[in-house]
């Protein structure tokens, strides 16, 4: 993935300047610190009455626009409330350059960081000059030229939005990644498998069963995706929920594993050599290892009796497992060894504790809790300490909402979530911290699982 995206956009390798680590702005122990951002129209230099290009300008502006709001680092001024328009744009370097800008209107905004961007075309290619400067020291602290082909605006404005979060923050950023969702998005009667990116956009559907599908989940280089669908058995002419593979590049589909029963719920090894899943044999489910190639099974877990151990997740180290299971009465949460025992339970509260997943660090649980008839998304520590509520939603008749599905996202900031608030379950995003709730797809389709992938860059 990193050799396709450097051959599509041909960054410039030239920077105008180099970030000033004195100016980061700090972040620590999750909370998030937001500081003021402004991002003026850019200044555009080309025909005026050339659509394609002034589309792309748009575009690009909008999706750097909408990723920069989503990294939860920035509150940003909206652009119509801007000291500076289209047809009134102030040159990108400040006084006493040609048409430079004035530092002291933007101190007068209470700004922190100004963004500013000249956009051309040449030949099919996007050129975007790019000026960042933080306001209260009056210093440029990053600029680059970008190129791209005009086409893959998206891109590049997940590109720049990595970097200028890389420049302020010091930290690695989220925006070259990708969701992986459940949807019935087309009216279709069946749920298939789709990708999109972060901010909803760019929806693509990655499977071609035409039945339902579950349970979807990347693999750790993102190269590869599993699910599970309802395929038709010829034999027993009935359909089962089996495991597949699909590698996104070659779209090369394989059989995984095919038990009668439930084949679902998988989660990629860290090596990315193997899968866990939920496996009900004899009607009793239970969690399994087998490799990608659907070879060498090996049971992990065994009742007792008919209790159900399902939803399993790894920890990044390979050494522990998240479950769910009702062995104690009530669904839980536990955790064990890898190849199973030292089992240890996390939950003891609420009715229903379902759906955990482990932070890319494993310094949180993330899970879907019911207290009383809806689900919430909880945080826990792996030793079953500070667990902390995140969500709180209520339908339009009053009700508490269902949020469901969490996904920790690449740099452990953020968890994506399915809500039915506002009827059909959407997708949202919060911080781990329980601020900066965002509604990611807006439509009337229904999302019912959502899984984020690692960074794709």
């Amino acid at each position: 993935m990193r050799l396709i995206f450097t051959l599509i956009l041909f960054l410039s390798t030239t920077a105008f300047a180099q970030s000033d680590s004195s100016v980061y702005l700090k972040v620590g122990k999750g909370k998030t610190q937001k500081s003021l951002m402004a991002l003026p129209y850019f200044k555009y230099s080309g025909q005026k009455n050339n659509i394609k290009n002034l589309t792309a300008k748009d575009d690009l502006y909008k999706k750097l626009f909408s990723n920069l709001e989503l990294s939860s680092y920035f509150t940003m001024i909206d652009p119509k409330a801007n000291l500076e328009t289209e047809n009134k744009n102030d040159g990108l370097k400040p006084a006493p350059h040609s048409q430079g800008f004035d530092y002291k209107n933007w101190e007068n905004l209470n700004t922190d960081y100004l963004v500013k961007a000249g956009f051309r075309v040449i030949r099919g290619n996007i050129e975007l000059d790019l000026y960042t400067y933080y306001i209260p020291s009056k210093k440029m602290i990053y600029g680059r030229n970008y190129n791209a082909k005009i086409e893959h605006t998206s891109l590049l404005g997940n590109r720049i939005a990595s970097d200028l979060v890389k420049a302020i923050t010091g930290k690695e950023s989220f925006f070259n990644s990708k969701l992986l969702t459940i949807s019935n998005y087309g009216g279709r009667k069946d749920k298939s498998v789709f990708t999109m990116d972060i901010d909803g956009s760019n929806l693509k559907k990655v499977s071609n069963l035409n039945t339902t599908h579950l349970s979807p989940t990347w693999s750790n280089d993102g190269k590869r995706i599993a699910y599970t669908a309802y395929a038709f058995h010829t034999r027993s002419r009935m359909r089962n929920p089996d495991l597949f593979v699909y590698e996104l590049a070659t779209k090369k589909r394989w059989l995984v594993s095919y038990k009668k029963g439930t084949n679902s719920g998988a989660v990629f090894s860290p090596d990315d050599s193997s899968l866990y899943l939920t496996i009900s044999k004899n009607g009793t489910p239970n969690i399994y290892k087998v490799n990608t190639d659907g070879k060498n099974f090996q049971k992990i877990t065994n009742g007792p009796g008919r209790a159900l151990n399902i939803e399993p997740d790894i920890s990044s180290d390979g050494k522990k497992i998240v479950f769910s299971s009702d062995k104690s009465g009530q669904p839980m949460i536990y955790t064990m060894n890898a190849s199973g025992g030292n089992t240890k339970r996390l939950t003891f509260g609420g009715i229903y504790n379902s759906q955990p997943t482990w932070s890319p660090k494993d310094k949180w649980i993330a899970f879907a809790g019911q207290q009383t008839k809806n689900y919430d998304i909880y945080i826990i520590k792996p030793d079953g300490k500070q667990i902390k509520k995140l969500t709180s939603a209520f339908k339009r008749n009053g009700k508490p909402a269902n949020n469901e599905s969490p996904s920790f996202s690449p740099d452990g900031r953020k968890i994506a979530f399915v809500s039915d608030r506002h009827g059909p379950r959407q997708i949202y995003t919060i911080n781990i911290d329980g601020t900066g709730e965002k509604r990611i797809t807006n439509d009337n389709y229904d999302y019912s699982e959502v899984s984020w992938s690692p960074s794709l860059d």
